[in-house]
């Protein structure tokens, strides 16, 4: 298995551990209720801001604004694509995308992309800071094992 592959199992494992925890909470979260459907912009806010936690520079959100169809958020770091609502375009889409470098997918062709914050949501960053403490405090321990890789990026 290649250095890339390495991670890509890695950043997987950590989307999967935080998305789980939203799909346990959403009931008690205010933004999280209809997740995944709606949801890919605060939901990426969560992630970026928990892999900040855990030490990775350099988080940035991306959006895609769509015409005919629902925009869509991502998150991106050191060449990789973090998607945990893609699956809210259809059941062809996995729950989790992490992919290296570009993605083959519509909804990643980027149109804009700003660092990871808070402050992105405006009106809903207070109820966002909620929901992410929440979340935060239920993934607890789970994360405590995550620590970058030496040999990451």
């Amino acid at each position: 298995m290649g250095l890339h592959e390495n991670h890509e199992k890695y950043i997987e494992d950590f989307c999967r551990i935080v998305r789980n925890v939203i799909v346990k909470s959403k009931s008690n979260t205010s933004l999280f209720k209809d997740f995944p459907f709606g949801c890919c912009r605060d939901s990426s806010i969560i992630i970026g801001e928990i892999l900040k936690d855990v030490g990775v520079n350099n988080v940035y959100l991306c959006r895609k604004e769509i015409d005919d169809k629902p925009s869509h958020t991502w998150i991106e770091f050191d060449n990789w694509i973090i998607d945990i609502t893609a699956d809210q375009f259809g059941l062809e889409f996995s729950t989790i995308i992490v992919l290296y470098l570009e993605s083959p997918y519509w909804f990643h062709k980027e149109s804009n992309r700003e660092i990871c914050s808070f402050s992105i949501v405006g009106i809903d960053a207070l109820n966002l800071f909620d929901d992410y403490k929440l979340i935060r405090n239920e993934i607890g321990n789970l994360l405590l094992n995550f620590t970058i890789p030496k040999d990451f990026k």
